[in-house]
């Protein structure tokens, strides 16, 4: 719908960005001040996963961490800073796939089926970074909170906003 309408285009500029990764840096602060205290295996409801839900759909906003809306919704809900990880990570398997099938369908309508050396090693070495990536924020975040991307999202927002501005 987004595409249809042409609204992607619409939000996809400098000024947007930059006030949704400052808005959303401060969101993710406020959601990491609750006590965590759920996991996903017990503690995961109709109710909450329509919450999650709903602010994973603002992640189509650029600027928007897909990602980190998920793990501030999931915050919001008392879930533990590993357990909403590992949902945002669940939660991408969809989202990544419905994007490759898209992209493949788009090869196949320009008949541009060719794959060399060099595509085979940018998804094996997505792979690898991903996996790593994956467990070593698992590991950073079971010691710490998440003050350190709040930091990162606030001073980005702050240097793209005066940029604009």
């Amino acid at each position: 719908m987004l595409v249809k309408f042409d609204l992607i285009d619409n939000l996809r500029n400098i000024e947007v960005i930059g006030w949704t990764t400052l808005i959303f840096g401060v969101i993710l602060y406020l959601s990491d001040l609750k006590a965590e205290n759920k996991n996903i295996d017990n503690n995961l409801s109709l109710r909450g996963a329509l919450f999650i839900g709903f602010f994973q759909i603002l992640s189509l906003v650029p600027g928007v961490s897909r990602s980190g809306i998920i793990i501030s919704a999931s915050r919001f809900l008392s879930f533990k800073r590993t357990e909403a990880a590992r949902l945002s990570f669940l939660l991408s398997i969809p989202t990544l796939s419905a994007i490759s099938i898209y992209n493949i369908n788009e090869l196949i309508l320009n008949n541009n089926l060719s794959i060399t050396i060099d595509n085979y090693s940018s998804i094996f070495l997505s792979i690898v970074f991903s996996f790593f990536s994956i467990k070593y924020l698992i590991k950073y975040l079971m010691r710490f909170s998440l003050f350190f991307f709040v930091i990162y999202r606030v001073i980005l927002g702050i240097i793209i906003i005066a940029y604009v501005y």
